[in-house]
């Protein structure tokens, strides 16, 4: 069976420190001079500043907490009147963007129609373009076929500086007569042709700006009373 020592005041390290018992269910750990280090006292005062603290503390939890709710709660009001103002934006701007669609599809339809109005004026153009031409060809062709009128094409060799042509048949005077060089080749260069003298009644002599380069040119020669 254990050993119950009894006293009044129990020293350790050298008397460095004490215990003692004031009273039943007190005690106090002092130094050696008596200072108290810690007793049922100061034990109780510290566990009731800890549960003041703690109350202290969850209270300032539970504000934060509400806090922290109202904050929330405002942040979803806000979001939501976001998410509203953004789906009006959105509305407004597809309205806006269907606005545009029907007024590019009405400008369209426009652009076409006065395309179609711009193409059938060109042919009614074309055509009596045609038709002028036609009239100026037979006119011409019954000038030709009721006058005095020759026309021929001769070529013209390289090198040469110019030209005599010879009418198929002779005029009773001396014709009007014009040339034109031309090349078949659109890289050859354009040269002049001018008539040298005057012409007579069996032909005419033309001379050049420049030595011919190439064999692709010819003498378009009209004569004429």
């Amino acid at each position: 069976m254990a050993k119950i020592f009894s006293t009044e005041k129990l020293s350790l390290n050298d008397d460095n420190v004490r215990i003692q018992s004031s009273s039943a269910g007190a005690f106090e750990i002092t130094d050696a001079s008596d200072s108290v280090l810690m007793s049922r006292e100061t034990i109780t005062n510290e566990i009731g500043s800890l549960n003041t603290q703690d109350s202290t503390n969850k209270s300032t939890l539970d504000s934060s907490i509400a806090s922290l709710s109202t904050l929330e709660s405002g942040d979803v009001v806000g979001l939501n009147a976001n998410v509203v103002s953004l789906s009006t934006q959105d509305s407004s701007n597809k309205s806006t963007l269907d606005s545009s669609i029907a007024s590019l599809s009405t400008l369209e339809s426009g652009d076409v129609a006065n395309l179609d109005a711009d193409v059938v004026s060109l042919n009614l153009q074309d055509s009596t373009n045609k038709s002028t031409l036609d009239s100026s060809i037979a006119s011409l062709e019954t000038a030709i076929g009721t006058n005095d009128v020759e026309a021929q094409s001769i070529s013209i060799a390289e090198e040469a500086t110019s030209v005599t042509v010879t009418y198929s048949s002779s005029f009773d005077t001396e014709p009007a007569v014009v040339g034109v060089l031309r090349s078949s080749d659109a890289n050859d260069p354009i040269i002049g042709a001018r008539l040298d003298g005057a012409p007579s009644k069996t032909g005419a002599t033309f001379v050049f700006t420049d030595q011919i380069p190439s064999a692709n040119y010819k003498i378009d020669v009209l004569a004429s009373v």
